[in-house]
């Protein structure tokens, strides 16, 4: 965990109802002497707390703390915090940067792209059908993939695919000099950023520009026969267009670990989709044994009077 922190007198309210609260609490007051943690996830929050480390929780939860410095999220994503009616308007909003979700994240892109590379869902398929076809084989190097958001998770994405031997380029909001890869930007760039694209893999936050993103007009302009994956947010995949696109053939396949309703609904048609791979929401998780590391830094810089790391931008929505 590196070098104790100096003690402090500050109280952390948790609440996630994914996650082991107690275990976050051992390491958090580990890491930071003085600090006290209450699992808020289903009891009432300490109207004393002084940050909040949480995901989805209840609403009016802001509410009952009107003394919070900061709002540490467990996830990469904001969004679902922005949207909050209770959320306190002069508070920072941390999003979590943790290297092992980096980690776990650049992990399931390469996963995801190697797997279609290598026509593993087919073969599944074959295998349940009793069927032998044997299918090309393609190599890394023919296949171009463009990545979309060059964030910190987006870039090391990039780069991962890249040092598999993926053709990489990327697509980000704003001009990127430091992306070390081909990178186009802007609306206008974003078409000739997926059009010769084997594979786009999104990346993206949710905002009123990548709402509903990925509609008809959108995976026309892709390659015929690629492939989508969306390990951003699920409210930027129009549902009917994209099962339409993979219908038609437009596209090959999709991989989906984010919807706009989380968990899937059982009569969902992704569920059934024969080009759809859905997975529920699992390609990348905060551990507390490194994400706690950059909870206790941001709150020693917020005690020593200075401002946190990785704040959001309530205005970009990232």
């Amino acid at each position: 965990m590196g070098d104790p922190l100096p003690p402090v007198q500050a109280t952390l309210a948790f609440a996630s109802p994914l996650d082991d609260g107690g275990r976050w609490a051992g390491i958090l007051t580990a890491a930071v002497p003085g600090l006290r943690v209450v699992d808020a996830t289903t009891a009432p929050a300490p109207a004393e707390a002084d940050y909040a480390l949480v995901f989805r929780p209840r609403p009016d939860f802001f509410r009952e703390m009107p003394r919070l410095k900061a709002i540490f999220a467990l996830s990469a994503g904001v969004d679902g915090l922005l949207s909050r009616p209770d959320l306190p308007a002069d508070v920072p909003v941390i999003r979590m940067v943790d290297p092992s979700q980096a980690a776990a994240m650049n992990q399931f892109a390469l996963a995801t792209c190697l797997a279609e590379l290598r026509n593993l869902p087919a073969y599944a398929a074959q295998q349940r059908d009793q069927r032998w076809i044997r299918h090309p084989v393609r190599l890394a190097a023919d296949t171009a993939v463009t990545v979309l958001g060059l964030g910190v998770l987006g870039r090391g994405m990039a780069d991962g695919l890249a040092a598999a031997g993926f053709r990489v380029s990327g697509w980000s909001r704003a001009p990127r000099e430091d992306a070390g890869i081909r990178c186009h930007h802007g609306l206008e760039g974003l078409a000739a950023a997926v059009a010769g694209a084997d594979i786009v893999l999104s990346m993206l936050p949710l905002t009123s520009e990548t709402r509903g993103l990925f509609d008809r007009r959108f995976f026309a302009g892709m390659k015929r026969g690629a492939v989508l994956i969306n390990l951003g947010r699920g409210e930027q995949v129009v549902e009917d267009d994209l099962v339409a696109a993979l219908d038609q053939g437009r596209l090959s396949a999709a991989w989906l670990d984010v919807f706009a309703i989380e968990p899937l609904p059982h009569d969902h048609p992704y569920w059934r989709h024969p080009a759809i791979r859905v997975t529920p929401h699992v390609a990348g998780t905060s551990r507390p044994e490194t994400a706690a590391t950059a909870v206790a830094a941001n709150i020693q810089r917020i005690t020593r009077g200075l401002s946190p790391l990785n704040a959001v931008d309530r205005q970009r929505g990232y």
